[in-house]
């Protein structure tokens, strides 16, 4: 977060790590059960995903099977975030979905 020239970084703990995961589940059903705003068709979805400020990484877990599930697996997703506390992405199986 931006602040007066400074940026605050938030705590890297484990309440801090689940308050933004459930976050992120509140938005998701804020806005009607949608990852995103973007109007993508399910023929033209992105081959390219970058998530700048990450934090989990939760947001690009559940798109990444989300679009898996329908058949999209050929996806690069990238994340970036100050702090690496990120699970690592594995390429997604059809077992998985």
């Amino acid at each position: 977060m931006w602040s007066g020239g400074t940026i605050e970084v938030q705590p890297c703990e484990e309440p801090t790590n689940s308050r933004m995961n459930m976050l992120h589940y509140v938005y998701y059903h804020v806005f009607d059960k949608r990852h995103y705003l973007a109007d993508f068709n399910e023929e033209n979805l992105p081959k390219r995903v970058l998530d700048i400020g990450c934090g989990t990484g939760i947001w690009i877990h559940d798109v990444a099977k989300q679009w898996a599930a329908i058949g999209h697996k050929d996806v690069e997703f990238i994340g970036i975030d100050l702090v690496p506390i990120q699970t690592p992405m594995v390429k997604w199986s059809s077992r998985l979905c």
